[in-house]
């Protein structure tokens, strides 16, 4: 979901685009498809990357509950202002946290906005392949959820592709400043709610201020339009919870599904292992009472033969000795005992066990 499909008509589209402005330096208006110097104060601004920083960090081994109580604190004694996009990280067993934070004097300078959004959150919700982008502030380039403006080290795409650790490609993106301001602007409008939400910086107290000075006339539509917003957004965490809380409920039975799958593939083990030795040779029906006798003692076999009349069973048991017995006692099985020496592992006993068929079961 994104603003064009809340905004029903064009008048919507209009009415946000005039509140919209691009800043770098200064304000830009988007109005007219070109960057248009604007010293009005917009209420929602899309922030060149020259004037914040993104940071990566990992939070081993945590909780979303403790995890944000941290980042409370961090908030409460930073100087500048910050937001965090939390992303789960299961190697870990805890989070990956985007930090962006933007200039301290640029944060005043914009303390009017309701809504600042980073430019490349904007850009990356469209941009999948590696890309260049020509903005007012410099060559940006884009790949695999990072950004860098060109410079000495780093003065094309194929470069910073290479200092990510990343394939170049064959389809590659260029945005030219002619085509910067449609591009953005459309961008903005296609990109989804919860992306654009989830990574800008909402002045919540600007918004309780100005809420209260508004004319009727212009702040119900406004009014109306966030707690659509806000309403769709809340719906989408009431899906994410409810599918985590279906996860977490599943997860034993997944893992009893996963037990049996493992069971029913030594069974079929077995059974392959009979179809690729009576496919090669015709054993007799002592050999396969011998091996079921085998099975029957809790014995998971790896592999059958017989050469010249005499049958080698190999396999692991959790007494070896029962198995050997269990098949001596049985008549017409001749010379049986263990080939080598029974090797001991995990609460197994893995070995080897060979017999030869009497005369007088093989003429019959």
């Amino acid at each position: 979901m994104n603003l064009n499909t809340v905004l029903l008509n064009n008048f919507g589209k209009r009415f946000i685009l005039s509140k919209l402005s691009y800043y770098a330096d200064k304000h830009y208006s988007l109005q007219n498809g070109m960057l248009e110097a604007d010293n009005a104060n917009s209420v929602i601004v899309i922030l060149a990357k020259k004037h914040y920083d993104i940071s990566f960090e990992s939070y081993p081994s945590i909780t979303k509950a403790e995890l944000l109580k941290l980042i409370k604190l961090k908030q409460g004694g930073d100087s500048v202002k910050s937001n965090y996009h939390i992303v789960p990280n299961h190697n870990i067993d805890g989070f990956d946290v985007e930090v962006t934070t933007i200039n301290a004097k640029i944060a005043r300078e914009l303390e009017g906005a309701i809504m600042i959004v980073p430019e490349t959150v904007v850009l990356l919700s469209s941009l999948a392949n590696p890309s260049t982008v020509l903005t007012p502030s410099g060559e940006l380039y884009l790949a695999s959820n990072k950004s860098a403006y060109k410079h000495l080290l780093i003065n094309s795409v194929d470069s910073f592709c290479y200092s990510l650790g990343v394939n170049t490609g064959t389809n590659k993106v260029t945005i030219n400043l002619e085509e910067f301001p449609n591009y953005i602007t459309n961008t903005f409008f296609e990109a989804p709610l919860k992306t654009l939400l989830g990574n800008s910086f909402l002045q919540t107290n600007f918004i309780k201020k100005q809420l209260f000075r508004m004319h009727w006339l212009y702040g119900v539509p406004v009014i109306t339009s966030f707690m659509l917003v806000a309403g769709f957004i809340g719906f989408d965490k009431y899906q994410e919870h409810s599918l985590n809380s279906n996860i977490q409920d599943k997860r034993a039975q997944v893992e009893t599904l996963i037990s049996l799958k493992r069971n029913i593939d030594d069974r079929y083990r077995v059974i392959e292992l009979f179809n690729e030795e009576i496919a090669a040779r015709k054993l007799s029906f002592l050999v396969w009472n011998n091996v079921l006798i085998a099975i029957e003692h809790d014995t998971k076999l790896t592999s059958v033969t017989m050469k010249n009349g005499k049958v080698e069973i190999r396999g692991s048991a959790i007494n070896a000795n029962s198995v050997l017995k269990a098949i001596s006692a049985e008549s017409g099985t001749k010379s049986v005992a263990f080939k080598g020496s029974v090797r001991k592992s995990r609460g197994r006993e893995y070995f080897v066990i060979t017999f030869t068929i009497g005369e007088d079961v093989e003429s019959k």
